[in-house]
């Protein structure tokens, strides 16, 4: 519904962003209140979207009963290696989508920034890691098949309505709906289970994104704030409040994202479009430093005078190897992430793409050589 809101006068997409600012600024005063807030809501969220799943689960089991066992989403070989979204039929569109694929695992790296308020964290972080990784993994194949039960893509693509911002609740409203037809509900009664669905989904996936924006507001700040050289930085932004806090760097962060987040929705066509920019810029952006990270991993291995509680990978060779694989693919998706707009025509949400990881980029340049220019080689 977000594409037709309309607030003083605004478009659906600027309506969007000036609430998105609000939000960013109220999740910027919560985080300012110490990791407890933060745990709190981040747990509530985990249970919502393990409540949701469920859901999907056993709807679709019940609506695949109710009609014989056949999928809405014909079930062939073809299905389990070719997507059935016409975006993403291609070797080069199928790489691209690594890129979504990797920002789903961001979480488990972003938590080792606060992984001294865990207990025995040199334990409980790496069973927590692989846990995650082999649930996260499973859940969405296993995801995808159940949703082609109720919902066929070739339909779903064809609904224009539908969005990166809305596509839960289009799904979940769907499978709603398919589920008292399996059972010979009327058409009248389906709707209203669609609609409870798409509710439920929407306040699940409400606590789960909020529980995110703590943790990806907070965790990265402090490991490049706290992690980095201090000389780098204004004495202000790495002064901790009472809530061991770097308060004066979160309210910094919420203040440029809302420009740009601003600058975004205004300059923009649409809601939907709104959605494609933020969504390919946050996982452009949360995805760059993992070029530098896995480049350095098995330069970080070679080192001896180094601590390390846990070591996954013990043959240098594996590592390598797996070195070279991720970073080839998380290069390769990204630059097709960045190239695909451009080839459409799309240069506003091509531009605005590339233009965080540049900022950004040259942001930290500049403070960087400031800090040596003033204390000597850092």
């Amino acid at each position: 519904m977000t594409t037709t809101w309309s607030l003083f006068g605004l478009n659906g997409g600027q309506t969007v962003g000036v609430l998105a600012v609000l939000f960013i600024l109220v999740v910027a005063y919560f985080v300012t209140r110490g990791v407890k807030s933060i745990s709190r809501i981040s747990a509530m969220g985990g249970m919502f979207v393990m409540a949701l799943n469920v859901i999907l689960l056993l709807a679709s089991i019940a609506v695949l009963i109710g009609h014989g066992g056949h999928f809405a989403e014909p079930l062939k070989l073809r299905s389990f290696f070719i997507s059935g979204s016409p975006d993403y039929q291609s070797i080069g569109q199928m790489i691209s989508f690594a890129l979504y694929a990797i920002f789903a695992y961001a979480g488990l790296e972003q938590m080792g920034g606060i992984m001294e308020d865990v207990d025995n964290a040199e334990k409980t972080y790496p069973k927590a890691a692989l846990i995650a990784t082999t649930i996260i993994g499973l859940g969405y194949a296993i995801s995808i098949l159940l949703w082609g039960a109720s919902t066929n893509w070739t339909s779903l693509t064809a609904d224009k309505s539908a969005n990166l911002g809305n596509i839960t609740y289009v799904l979940m409203n769907n499978l709603g709906v398919q589920l008292g037809d399996a059972f010979g509900m009327s058409h009248s009664a389906g709707l209203i289970m669609g609609s409870i669905f798409a509710r439920f989904a929407g306040i699940s996936m409400f606590f789960a994104y909020v529980g995110s924006f703590f943790v990806l507001t907070y965790a990265p700040l402090k490991s490049f704030i706290l992690g980095s050289p201090k000389e780098v930085w204004p004495k202000k932004f790495i002064a901790l409040n009472e809530h061991d806090v770097p308060a004066v760097a979160v309210w910094s962060q919420a203040i440029l994202v809302s420009v740009l987040v601003i600058l975004i929705s205004f300059g923009g066509k649409s809601a939907e479009q709104l959605y494609l920019v933020l969504t390919n810029m946050g996982n452009v952006s949360s995805t760059l430093p993992y070029v530098f990270l896995v480049a350095a991993f098995p330069l970080f291995k070679r080192l001896n005078d180094v601590e390390r509680p846990f070591i996954f990978y013990k043959n240098p060779t594996i590592t390598w190897i797996i070195t070279i694989l991720v970073e080839a693919l998380t290069i390769i998706s990204i630059l097709l992430t960045i190239i695909s707009p451009f080839q459409t025509g799309d240069w506003f949400s091509g531009i605005w793409t590339v233009v965080g990881p540049i900022f950004f980029g040259v942001l930290a340049w500049v403070l960087f050589t400031l800090g040596e220019k003033k204390h000597g080689k850092l």
